[in-house]
């Protein structure tokens, strides 16, 4: 299942049912399922007040390593708005907080990452280094939440 959307108050009806507070594996990149499909867009259509909601949330990439970057990316500046919602306590309930944040612009996030990007165009890898990359993102996002969670 792929969400477009995420907010808060589709994740407190769940939290309900369920009787806990979830956990999120997230399809939005993913191309598993359809492997025509190339998933490079920034990660969106989220809330930013979602981390008092949920005990951790996981991304599922594209099968393919190079076009992961954006999502990921995307992910990171969205996480790290996580951080600055919470210390600044103003968490709004809204559906509508998706579009109003005023710390996570999927636009600008996006273009931030192509940013970054760009100079990886001018290395040479190989395909084990794709694989020791992913590797230390996967470990790296586990700990963030395990840690988060703690």
């Amino acid at each position: 299942m792929v969400s477009r959307r995420i907010t808060v108050p589709h994740i407190l009806s769940v939290n309900s049912v369920l009787q806990r507070r979830v956990t999120i594996w997230d399809n939005l990149n993913a191309n598993d399922y359809d492997q025509r499909r190339l998933c490079m867009g920034p990660f969106s259509g989220r809330s930013t007040n979602l981390s008092s909601r949920i005990s951790g949330m996981l991304t599922n990439p594209n099968c393919e390593f190079e076009l992961n970057y954006i999502p990921l990316n995307t992910l990171g500046q969205w996480f790290q708005s996580l951080t600055i919602n919470e210390s600044r306590d103003d968490i709004d309930d809204d559906e509508d907080s998706i579009q109003t944040s005023d710390i996570y612009h999927v636009e600008k996030a996006f273009n931030q990452s192509l940013i970054h990007w760009l100079p990886e165009f001018n290395k040479t890898k190989s395909a084990h280094d794709s694989h020791q990359i992913l590797k230390v993102i996967f470990i790296l996002i586990f700990f963030i939440f395990l840690i988060k969670n703690l």
